[in-house]
């Protein structure tokens, strides 16, 4: 799928969290929610936050 906007990709790949999210999944491969949040110094909740914001965006996979 494209992208909706390049404006809310570049929204989306704005926080370093998310950017952070995207090269460990780059890295690593799928995974649940629970596995980057002690890496990030966030809760699960927030991964799964950051993750639904990529995905709107189509910035990867979920």
């Amino acid at each position: 799928m494209m992208p909706r906007s390049t404006a809310e990709v570049f929204a989306a790949v704005g926080g370093s969290h998310r950017r952070q999210l995207l090269v460990m999944l780059a890295r690593d491969g799928a995974a649940s929610a629970s596995s980057p949040a002690p890496s990030l110094n966030v809760s699960r909740q927030s991964v799964d936050r950051h993750l639904r914001i990529l995905s709107g965006a189509r910035c990867g996979s979920r």
